[in-house]
């Protein structure tokens, strides 16, 4: 008589697959929470670094008693009066006028080269461009207003999700203003312009 064995449990093979199939699943899943949460960090970056800019200019021209119009030359901290010059004194700490560095320095503004970061002519803060015209940096009706061009949809639906509307699930397709923030009419990549009441 004979006896046929049938053995219970997996096979190693089967078990290795078992492993991939999860450890696949499980890099996807990952993944997805991963960018969910760099893209929030990244849009609480932006938002925090656009806060730096303007307190630290408000803190240099309330020290020296000068104009936060960029572009003014009545009464001005900077050697060159462009935007491009303000961001790159709070960036690094550089132009400013003879005459005024030891208002600077009182001020206790820091250059944020960590946070502003400067490739070429052009100023970001995690990946958002700033306007590279006078409207980057801008002071006008009391109002300090620091613009972001063609900020992508990544970057900018969380900025709009935390100032704007918790709800949103896409960037609506026309412009959105509210009193911190404007939106450009694009549901992919919009201009997004900070604004601080002076």
């Amino acid at each position: 008589m004979s006896h046929t064995q049938h053995q219970k449990g997996f096979t190693l093979i089967e078990l290795a697959i078992v492993v991939v199939v999860l450890g696949a699943l499980f890099a996807i899943v990952a993944q997805q929470f991963n960018g969910g949460f760099t893209s929030k960090s990244k849009a609480n970056a932006v938002i925090e670094g656009a806060g730096k800019i303007a307190s630290s200019w408000e803190n240099i021209n309330q020290s020296c008693g000068t104009s936060l119009d960029p572009t003014s030359t009545a009464s001005t901290v900077l050697t060159t009066t462009t935007a491009q010059a303000a961001l790159e004194l709070l960036r690094s700490g550089s132009g400013v006028v003879s005459g005024m560095s030891g208002c600077y320095s009182t001020s206790g503004a820091k250059p944020i080269a960590r946070t502003l970061t400067k490739n070429g002519s052009t100023y970001s803060i995690e990946g958002a461009n700033i306007a590279t015209d006078t409207n980057g940096l801008l002071f006008s009706s009391n109002v300090l207003s620091i613009k972001f061009t063609a900020v992508p949809s990544n970057l900018a639906l969380p900025i709009y999700q935390k100032l704007v509307d918790k709800s949103a699930t896409a960037l609506p397709s026309t412009a959105t203003s509210t009193s911190v923030v404007d939106f450009s009419a694009s549901s992919t990549a919009p201009d997004i312009t900070f604004k601080y009441n002076e």
